[in-house]
């Protein structure tokens, strides 16, 4: 008794499916940093993604006919640039920015390193700008919202594979031979039009690609996946230092040692802009829906000028303007002006002080970049800290030094991030709070 002919749609996402794990396995190969998450990705076949997308717990959809017949290195590229995707936390990252933008703001930094480590070109006309990964993500979302995104996809479908024959040269041979007669496969369905723009999978996207999974396994999966993603970042950062430190050897056998070591402890450090971001998820308060007066009135009572209607919220940022801050404000505040750009955050409350509060200020974002600094003197934040504790709207305060400070030993009621500049940070460990190195020339 024979068995059943499978279908056509089914071989095609056999192929597909056994094509894509091959990819992996050279992904796997040849980026060894990247083999956490290769292990961790399900695949699906579907058509509605144009070429392949991820989600944020891993799944990451392929499109069938494209990987029944694309060459494995390029099917290679694709998956380790889905990979990648996760690698950077593209999905947490976004904030409240458009997902499509953040989406084609990481495709260039991602294929930009790709591109650098695999020496050859993205596949299927992708997007490549050349040196993009020494720009921040910030800056590349805020340069996408100005010039815009029509017209402009992660893969553009130049150089598509031709579709394969469904029967191979030896089976016509036989066929034409007349030792067996042709089977016809029945016809399989037109293919759907793709409705993933990118290739970021949102989560209601994913629960119709995965049914099966569960709300909560999802969640665990996420979970799973970003911990993962977080050491292969730290992977790939120990790598590229460890090559650094081999390549250019210095001094005595004693002196490269230490380098090495040097390496390895910076490497683990994870990438400031993420840990800000996640910082801000955790202490955001929840959009409120009834309106108040501006807060800029300062002490005036004879007037009430309106306030706006919030989509993000405020970030309190306290200013170490104490003078050893003098050569590095500039930088950090243009990494943090842009960071705020791309997050959504709508106002800033910026609070300078020195030996005591010389500036207490709301201002736009955008103003954040011109921002007149004053004091330049002492270097105690503890007013600026016991300040911020009058206000019970205040969550979470940044707080911008360099480490050489004094501060109030009791934690505050609210959150602190020390976001840390200068060559002293690595000596500054306060009781409280989470520690971050901000290098405003690091693109990420």
């Amino acid at each position: 008794m024979q068995s059943p002919i499978p279908c056509e749609s089914t071989l095609v996402e056999a192929t597909a499916t056994s094509r894509a794990e091959q990819a992996l396995r050279l992904v796997e190969a040849t980026l060894p940093h990247l083999c956490g998450l290769s292990r961790q990705v399900r695949l699906v076949t579907t058509n509605r993604v144009p070429v392949a997308a991820v989600a944020a717990s891993g799944l990451t959809a392929i499109n069938a006919a494209v990987f029944r017949t694309i060459a494995i290195p390029d099917a290679m590229y694709i998956l380790a640039h889905e990979l990648m995707h996760l690698a950077l936390d593209t999905h947490a990252r976004a904030g409240n920015s458009d997902r499509l933008t953040v989406n084609i703001a990481h495709d260039l930094i991602i294929n930009d390193m790709l591109s650098e480590e695999l020496h050859r070109a993205p596949p299927l006309g992708g997007l490549f700008r050349y040196r993009a990964s020494e720009r921040s993500l910030e800056e590349w979302i805020v340069q996408l919202h100005q010039s815009g995104t029509d017209g402009w996809y992660c893969w553009n479908g130049d150089d598509m594979p031709e579709p394969a024959s469904s029967r191979s040269t030896l089976s016509k041979a036989l066929e034409d031979a007349g030792v067996f007669q042709p089977v016809e496969l029945p016809q399989s369905e037109p293919p759907l039009p793709s409705t993933i723009r990118g290739d970021l999978i949102s989560s209601d996207e994913e629960k119709e690609l995965e049914p099966e999974i569960s709300p909560f396994q999802r969640q665990a999966l996420t979970l799973l996946t970003r911990r993962t993603a977080v050491r292969t970042a730290s992977l790939a950062e120990l790598r590229k230092g460890i090559e650094r430190a081999v390549a250019s050897p210095t001094g005595s056998t004693c002196e490269a040692k230490s380098q090495n070591v040097e390496a390895i402890r910076n490497a683990y450090r994870t990438p400031w802009q993420r840990v800000l971001q996640q910082w801000i998820d955790a202490i955001s308060p929840s959009q409120r829906d009834y309106a108040r007066a501006s807060r800029r009135v300062g002490t005036r009572r004879d007037i009430v000028l309106p306030g706006r209607c919030r989509h993000g919220w405020t970030m309190h940022i306290v200013l170490d303007s104490s003078g050893s801050m003098t050569d590095e404000l500039p930088a950090a505040l243009g990494a943090i002006s842009s960071f705020c750009l791309a997050s959504g955050v709508s106002e800033v409350h910026v609070i300078q002080c020195d030996s005591h509060v010389t500036s207490d200020r709301w201002i736009d974002v955008d103003e954040l970049a011109r921002f007149e600094i004053s004091g330049y003197g002492g270097s105690d934040l503890s007013f600026a800290l016991d300040q911020l504790s009058l206000d019970p709207e205040v969550t979470g305060a940044l707080v911008l030094t360099d480490g050489c400070i004094h501060y109030p030993r009791t934690a505050p009621r609210y959150e602190v991030m020390w976001a840390l500049v200068g060559r002293h940070r690595d000596r500054f460990n306060p009781p409280y709070g989470i520690v971050v190195p901000i290098d405003s020339e690091q693109a990420t």
